[in-house]
């Protein structure tokens, strides 16, 4: 059968900066994008607020850096915001945090587990099936 297992080709996954000047997604047909640079203020304020993404301070802050056209800073400040303390934990590499969702998604499992004295496994945060269901909204 055709296209039951694909080409098995590995493509490398797109940086940030691809995702933000790419094409937006096109509403209740695609479900790509980065939610600070394709999200309007109001539903992204209400989605960081929805999913308890620190205090009304940090979300606005986070909100301040969207309003800016920096998504970045405000994907950087998010996981700050929803991981504290990440930078001090041993393990945990924040270097692309902001530059490329795999480095977030890797930071973060690194700091779930040592937060919660994991070892190392490749679980998602515990909020993770609450963000993609949002996204595919």
């Amino acid at each position: 059968m055709h296209g039951k297992e694909g080409k098995r080709a590995s493509y490398t996954p797109y940086n940030c900066l691809k995702i933000i000047l790419g094409n937006p997604p096109q509403s209740g047909v695609e479900h790509h994008g980065c939610p600070y640079k394709h999200y309007d203020e109001q539903n992204l304020s209400a989605l960081l607020t929805k999913l308890k993404i620190g205090s009304v301070a940090e979300r606005d802050a986070i909100m301040a850096h969207k309003k800016d056209g920096n998504s970045q800073l405000a994907c950087a400040k998010h996981f700050g915001v929803s991981q504290p303390g990440a930078a001090m934990v041993d393990g945990i590499n924040l270097d692309g945090v902001g530059n490329h969702p795999n480095a977030w998604f890797s930071a973060s499992v690194s700091y779930h587990n040592a937060k919660n004295g994991g070892g190392g496994g490749t679980s998602p945060p515990s909020n993770m099936e609450e963000i993609v269901k949002e996204e595919a909204m």
